[in-house]
């Protein structure tokens, strides 16, 4: 390992980084040769969990990143940089550092017109992680290749949504997966287009995502993969996008994700509402000029969902990206046409 240049070195090391930070933090224990030489490959890949506790994930490495990128660029080696960033807003870790405030005791400090001393701390730790946030992402925009964020949970600062300034934009990001927020996170001082290299953009929110498909193709111009998640109903929108690709002037694919079918027995209104979904479901692909493939809703948590498919494209395989399959044009039609159980429509699509 000591007499391979550093040129392939860097390259085995990057390569191996692909598993959100495991291999690079491994890497750093071996011995002084091979912390100093993985230095520049060691944040490849970077996963934040929410689960976990971003907030204090994210001080730390913070640190610990300025401090290498200081001392690559004292050596005069490869400046370290992230190519691929896995980050879930913070919550779960969170309600132990007291960022989940007792609402009783929140009415008291109210009801007395005193200000609740557990406020101001959960203010002041939410302006110091916004910080943190806004400074990781000026340092890895500008050569992210993949991003998947996550804000979701009851104690994640909705502020985030929006409010993330990244000077440059995103100019080598390929791939984007949003959860959770409807409207773009990021917001860029330039007037160029924030996302010029995007081609595959997946969003899994549940809150009128299609009505905001607009604005996000003036971010994205060139998307030719689109999956959308939770789908719950079909509108206008969605028929724009089945027969044209609008507002999307490239696109090639549609993927959807339909909400899961109601929980308990198949009866009632909402089963019939689920029913009347699915039927439109199928007229839409019927009627589409793009390629349009249905996926089944996922069993696992959003966050493990998330970080699975992000993995598997790093690692160069399909994630939610699934190759089509091709049917049998006058058999598909008549099975969208055909007044059939919801059991069997559901069949037809999901291949």
């Amino acid at each position: 390992m000591e007499g391979l240049s550093p040129e392939i070195l860097h390259e085995m090391y990057k390569h191996a980084c692909t598993d959100g930070g495991f291999t690079g933090c491994s890497l750093s224990l071996v011995s002084k040769h091979v912390r100093s030489t993985s230095r520049s490959a060691r944040f490849h890949s970077i996963a934040f969990s929410g689960l976990s506790g971003t907030s204090r994930q994210l001080a730390q490495f913070l640190s610990l990143f300025t401090r290498e990128r200081a001392t690559a660029k004292a050596l005069d080696y490869y400046t370290p940089i992230v190519k691929h960033l896995f980050f879930a807003g913070a919550e779960g870790g969170e309600r132990k550092l007291g960022w989940h405030i007792d609402s009783d005791s929140d009415f008291y400090y109210w009801e007395n017109n005193i200000e609740n001393p557990a406020q101001i701390a959960v203010k002041a730790a939410h302006k110091v992680y916004l910080q943190d946030v806004a400074t990781l992402f000026r340092l890895v925009a500008q050569d992210l290749e993949t991003l998947c964020f996550i804000c979701v949970g009851s104690t994640t600062p909705r502020f985030l949504s929006g409010s993330i300034q990244c000077p440059v934009g995103f100019p080598f990001l390929r791939e984007l997966t949003i959860v959770g927020v409807g409207e773009d996170p990021f917001i860029s001082v330039a007037p160029s287009v924030l996302y010029p290299s995007l081609t595959h953009l997946h969003f899994d929110c549940p809150w009128g995502m299609e009505h905001k498909l607009r604005s996000w193709a003036e971010h994205a111009p060139h998307v030719t993969h689109l999956c959308l998640s939770k789908i719950g109903k079909i509108d206008n929108s969605m028929e724009d996008l089945a027969a044209t690709g609008s507002p999307f002037k490239e696109l090639s694919r549609l993927d959807i994700e339909p909400d899961p079918p109601p929980a308990g027995d198949w009866c009632g209104n909402v089963y019939i509402q689920y029913e009347r979904f699915m039927r439109k479901l199928a007229d839409l692909i019927s009627a589409a000029t793009i390629s349009i493939h249905v996926l089944r809703h996922s069993e696992d948590s959003v966050e493990e969902r998330a970080r699975k498919i992000w993995l598997e494209r790093i690692e160069g395989r399909c994630g939610c990206w699934v190759p089509l399959k091709k049917m049998d044009d006058a058999t598909s039609l008549e099975g969208h046409h055909r007044r059939r159980s919801t059991d069997e429509v559901e069949e037809t699509l999901l291949l």
